[in-house]
C-alpha cells in the first residue's frame, strides 16, 4: 500500500512540477498537494521518482509542515526521503508536574 501511495505521490508531484521548480504554481501545487498527504501519514519518495532534487523536495516539505504549523521529522538515506509531522507537545499530566515549594 505504501508503494502504491508513494507511486501515486511521484505522479502527483510531475504534474504539479511540468514547468520546474522556477515555476511559482509548480511549487504552491507541490507545497498544497504534501499538505494533504502529510495530514494523512508519512510520504516516502525516491530521488528517481522526482523530477526535482531531494533537497528541494524538503524544502517543500518543510515549507508544508510550516504552513500547518507543525513540526517535522525528515529521515533520508541514500535515494530514499521519509518525512512525517511530529506530533504536537502535550500538556504534563498532573503526575508530570513538579511540585511547587515555597
Amino acid at each position: 500500500m505504501a508503494a502504491l501511495r508513494a507511486k501515486g505521490l511521484a505522479a502527483l508531484f510531475r504534474a504539479a512540477l511540468t514547468e520546474g521548480m522556477d515555476d511559482t504554481a509548480g511549487r504552491r501545487t507541490l507545497i498544497r498537494t504534501l499538505m494533504q498527504q502529510l495530514q494523512t501519514g508519512p510520504v516516502t519518495v525516491r530521488a528517481e521518482d522526482i523530477d526535482i532534487s531531494p533537497l528541494e523536495w524538503r524544502s517543500a516539505a518543510r515549507e508544508a509542515a510550516q504552513r500547518l504549523d507543525r513540526p517535522l521529522t525528515v529521515y533520508a538515506h541514500g535515494t530514499v526521503t521519509w518525512v512525517r509531522l511530529a506530533e504536537p507537545p502535550t500538556a504534563p499530566t498532573r503526575a508530570q508536574r513538579l511540585p511547587t515549594f515555597g
